[in-house]
């Protein structure tokens, strides 16, 4: 798979690799539930849910933000384990919401980096439900932060 500044992302594994590990680590991820995680041989990283009582909103649809949540998470997490081990941290992020699921279904976020820089990395993404209807996509830019002591590098 190429990126769009035309560089492969060759992996050393072939098919999909449990990254679920991330997941405990980051307690915004374990206070949402049972999200699993997988880094897919083209470097995407794959978050699922499935969506519970408690991530749905007034009108009965999952909640923007619980979307925006796994999206954050799958383009850093994208990072992390692009065989850089950047920690980052989100500067700025961009969500569009497309259309919406219900409690019960399926929530797969994608995450994918798009350039790598010094300092920066810039990353998009998207969900879908489990029939594979598009629920949102997401840009963002990351701070790298220094791998020592997950300071921003300055």
């Amino acid at each position: 798979m190429q990126d769009i500044a035309g560089e492969n992302r060759q992996k050393d594994f072939a098919g999909s690799k449990d990254i679920g590990h991330l997941i405990r680590e980051n307690p915004s991820m374990v206070a949402i539930g049972d999200v699993k995680a997988t880094l897919e041989a083209c470097g995407d990283v794959v978050l699922t849910m499935k969506v519970e009582h408690r991530h749905i909103n007034v009108y009965d649809v999952v909640h923007g933000g619980i979307l925006a949540l796994l999206l954050d998470t799958a383009m850093g997490f994208a990072g992390f384990c692009s065989g850089e081990d950047r920690h980052v941290m989100t500067i700025n992020m961009n969500t569009s919401f497309i259309s919406n699921c219900g409690e019960g279904n399926v929530v797969k976020a994608i995450g994918r980096p798009v350039h790598f820089g010094k300092r920066t990395m810039v990353t998009e993404g998207e969900a879908y439900d489990d029939t594979g209807k598009l629920l949102a996509t997401a840009q963002a830019t990351f701070f790298v932060l220094d791998k020592d002591d997950r300071r921003p590098v300055m």
